[in-house]
């Protein structure tokens, strides 16, 4: 375990450094290699060796609005992001698209929210979509295409100005929408997480939504409902003329300015001496800042709906910047082990805070398989950004750490990047 881990942050432009992710805007797809989220209606976060990740949004097919023939057409299947050396990448897959160009093709909106204040920014999406984002997600950029037109995709700014002129392009092929944009049209990186809202509508040869009267005119969208996984109609989030769901990425905290976890699993004690009470997760704070921990949330199982635990931590629990918490099984045995006590504990045995049980993903409790398991981080939007596997535990796109010998935990020493590759990531 780490007490007061101090770590080297660096703070980028948002021109990242050499190894970006870099993508070439054709419509094809191959330049996307990591996995699709395991279930549907989640995000994740996915890093390899050389620094390269992408944020990847895996949709439900036949969740889109029937107001219009052909609905399959704007019928969002996937959704990515990533960063090369002078582009902003974005990948949308649709199910079926019958009018390519034109009215009636589909139009893809991206809101970017940098300061994640409500009543700082535009609530209303573009192309008179009668639709708003959530206020705390106000957006300071929007990215819309224009299939309807044929032009290159527009940037615009809070007052509905094109700010992307010649720096932007998109292409349509088959049912893929690559999208690139000039990274200097977003100045630079901030220094905290950019919110993402992302909606699909059909538009007019004048890049206009078509309307639905007296409603909004979202066909899908990136979008839970408010419940992780949870699989509905579109129409359940926008009814109310907002589309809530948005997600967070931070940029800043990679060496190539590619999507990275501000928080991941730094050390833990699967195989305990005092099993399964003596049990322990260590997690670490990248952002340079004090981190709020409301809405993360750490457990071991893998399936949706699964029997193993996945818990909350409890409101107003706070990791100090650099620094790293515990969460122990036991607190009280962790008292006896170690001498003092946990940040948190799974079991309510002693005066450390109490995690809660998050039974959206999962109904049980937290209890690390000694012959193998998963550790999984969400954050507040239900992002899964950190996986750990070892021994027999399995996520897609991780390899696994070995097991280790009863009462030896496994370290990822900081500041050690998280490249999926636990076998490498720990020691």
């Amino acid at each position: 375990m780490k007490r007061g881990i101090v770590a080297l942050m660096t703070v980028m432009s948002f021109t990242p450094a050499a190894f970006a992710h870099d993508v070439t805007v054709d419509g094809d797809p191959s330049d996307w290699t990591f996995p699709l989220a395991p279930f549907d209606n989640l995000g994740m976060l996915s890093r390899d060796a050389a620094d390269n990740a992408e944020y990847v949004w895996r949709d439900a097919s036949g969740d889109e609005r029937t107001d219009f023939g052909n609905s399959s057409n704007e019928d969002l299947l996937q959704f990515r992001v990533t960063i090369g050396t002078s582009r902003v990448y974005f990948l949308v897959e649709l199910n079926g698209v019958v009018t390519p160009s034109g009215d009636g093709a589909p139009q893809v909106q991206i809101a970017i929210d940098l300061d994640h204040q409500a009543g700082s920014g535009q609530q209303w999406l573009g192309s008179n979509c009668d639709t708003q984002v959530a206020a705390g997600a106000a957006w300071e950029y929007l990215v819309v295409t224009r299939f309807g037109s044929g032009q290159a995709p527009a940037v615009f700014d809070t007052s509905f100005s094109d700010i992307g002129a010649g720096g932007t392009v998109a292409v349509l092929s088959g049912n893929v929408i690559e999208i690139g944009v000039d990274s200097s049209v977003f100045g630079s990186t901030p220094s905290a997480p950019a919110y993402f809202t992302v909606a699909v509508v059909r538009s007019n040869a004048s890049d206009e939504a078509w309307d639905i009267a007296g409603a909004s005119d979202v066909m899908d969208a990136v979008t839970n409902y408010g419940t992780v996984g949870s699989v509905q109609n579109t129409w359940n989030d926008v009814s109310d003329g907002v589309l809530d769901y948005n997600f967070a990425l931070w940029f800043h905290l990679s060496n190539t300015g590619d999507p990275s976890p501000p928080l991941v699993v730094n050390e833990f004690l699967a195989d305990a001496v005092s099993e399964p009470q003596g049990e322990w997760i260590e997690l670490y704070n990248r952002t340079g800042a004090d981190l709020s921990l409301d809405g993360y949330k750490v457990g071991d199982e893998e399936t949706l709906g699964g029997g193993e635990g996945m818990e909350a931590f409890p409101a107003g629990g706070l990791v100090t910047a650099d620094g790293a918490v515990v969460v122990a099984r036991s607190g009280a045995q962790f008292s006896t082990d170690y001498g003092f006590l946990p940040d948190f504990e799974f079991d309510d045995t002693s005066g450390a805070a109490d995690m809660v049980p998050f039974t959206d993903w999962a109904s049980g409790s937290v209890s690390l398989g000694n012959a193998g398991d998963e550790i999984i981080l969400l954050d507040p939007h239900d992002t899964v950004i950190d996986v750990v596997t070892y021994g027999s535990g399995s996520w897609v796109g991780v390899t696994a750490a070995s097991a280790v010998p009863e009462g030896h935990s496994l370290e990822r020493p900081q500041p050690r990047p998280d490249t999926d590759d636990c076998s490498v990531d720990f020691v």
